[in-house]
């Protein structure tokens, strides 16, 4: 997000309490200087101190109204881990937007953080890489490279089609490849 650098970590950790089992913020009760008036601190502290904080947009992301402006939380969740805002974008290592523990966050730089991607919901496998075509009978995998799709093969079982999309995973993305499903290779 544009506008982080107009917070700072520590006043994240001044008004957010994280917790890194299950990801999630809540409200801590805030003081009285961060409010127009005694009564709206008072409102507010007796309404949200304790509760969990954010909400999930359209996308699948959690996001948190500080500052006056919608932030997304696993910057916010970088920043009070690590006591700086990251460098580019933050990779959900298990493709979940929703899922901001710590251990699930890494820094990617904006191309990469798309290698992990979801496995499509139109796949006719439930494989990413890898489909089925009728007119052979056989499991083609393919890779996303280079801005385009590189055939890897045409294979006669599911299993032998995710293995050779692994080994191409493993080729072209190093540390960022991920298992592109549960089936055993």
């Amino acid at each position: 997000m544009k506008h982080d650098h107009e917070i700072s970590p520590e006043y994240v950790r001044d008004v957010l309490i994280y917790t890194s089992d299950d990801g999630l913020f809540r409200w801590r009760n805030r003081p009285i200087e961060h409010f127009t008036s005694p009564r709206v601190w008072a409102m507010w502290n007796t309404k949200y101190a304790g509760a969990l904080a954010g909400s999930l947009e359209s996308r699948g992301y959690l996001q948190i109204t500080l500052g006056r402006r919608l932030r997304m939380a696993h910057r916010l969740v970088w920043a009070y881990v690590h006591d700086r805002w990251p460098v580019g974008e933050l990779d959900h290592i298990n493709g979940d937007r929703a899922d901001n523990r710590i251990a699930n966050l890494r820094e990617a730089p904006s191309g990469e953080n798309s290698w992990n991607h979801a496995v499509r919901r139109d796949s006719s496998t439930g494989v990413t890489g890898v489909s089925y075509h009728k007119d052979t009978g056989k499991f083609a995998a393919y890779i996303g490279e280079g801005g385009g799709l590189r055939h890897l093969g045409l294979f006669l079982t599911v299993e032998d089609a995710v293995r050779a999309r692994k080994q191409a995973e493993a080729e072209t993305f190093g540390a960022w490849a991920r298992s592109t499903s549960g089936v055993a290779a």
